[in-house]
């Protein structure tokens, strides 16, 4: 609300809309914030930080060739900024040019030796291209760096699924420590199901997932959904994915009902 009102007293501050224009995509509303992003842009169009904020609400609204040519954009006003460096890679990633963005996320590794995001997502990257032991241990790196790093620890897990050296029974405690780190201070406080266990009503399923687009996740899903017996069911989808396109909106038609969460915290969720 102060951005706004600081907007609306002062329309040509420029620095203020493009605060507030970071601030919409942090609340995930991309395309109010492409809007506003380009009035910055008119008022100062070599403004990298909005150039970079502008490829990232394109890329929240599923417009990848548009977000890729945007952030190479603002890298040639700014070619050192290692957050640009960073969403190019995932940008790239998205678009299934993973050697490219293995080289953005190393030149912005080059620029910040710590940055640690950057690091957990060449982890990742290298995972994904083959090289299981040089990329577990970065995202292994992180995680022992940062402990509250949420993502490297499940990159930490998903590696060790295709490690050929790591045990069952290595795996299963791996996933049983995730729990406990990142899962129980959660559901500790979750509110108890008090719902009328009658078997006549329709079940009521709810189902969670940041992959409700076109992912692996939704090729399995999607069946699953569509075929739910209306009458005995009734599902609810928590969308917390940032991205959408038309399997966005088949799944969207399928479910019961649909709930975009991706702009809450955990506990909000």
């Amino acid at each position: 609300p102060l951005l706004e009102q600081a907007v609306s007293l002062k329309p040509y501050f420029v620095e203020a809309q493009a605060n507030l224009g970071a601030a919409l995509l942090g609340h995930g509303r991309p395309a109010e914030a492409e809007a506003l992003l380009r009035q910055v842009l008119l008022l100062k169009p070599d403004h990298a930080l909005s150039i970079s904020n502008l490829a990232r609400a394109l890329e929240m609204l599923g417009r990848s060739d548009e977000a890729l040519a945007t952030y190479r954009r603002a890298l040639q006003i700014k070619p050192d900024s290692v957050e640009t460096l960073y969403r190019l890679a995932g940008a790239l990633r998205s678009k299934g040019d993973v050697p490219a963005a293995i080289d953005a996320c190393r030149k912005a590794l080059a620029l910040r030796p710590d940055f640690l995001d950057a690091a957990n997502a060449l982890g990742r990257l290298l995972m994904e291209s083959g090289d299981i032991d040089e990329g577990l241990e970065l995202c292994r790196r992180v995680s022992r760096l940062a402990p509250d790093h949420l993502e490297a620890a499940a990159n930490v897990l998903t590696g060790m699924l295709e490690q050929p050296a790591a045990t069952p029974a290595e795996v299963a405690q791996a996933h049983f420590d995730w729990a406990r780190r990142f899962a129980a201070p959660i559901t500790a406080n979750a509110t108890p199901h008090e719902n009328p266990r009658d078997p006549d009503r329709p079940l009521r399923v709810g189902y969670l997932s940041p992959d409700l687009y076109q992912h692996a996740v939704s090729f399995f899903f999607e069946p699953l959904l569509t075929h739910h017996d209306r009458a005995r069911f009734h599902t609810i989808c928590y969308a917390d994915n940032r991205r959408t396109d038309h399997t966005t909106a088949r799944l969207r038609a399928a479910a019961g009902e649909w709930r975009d969460t991706h702009a809450l915290s955990d506990q909000q969720l």
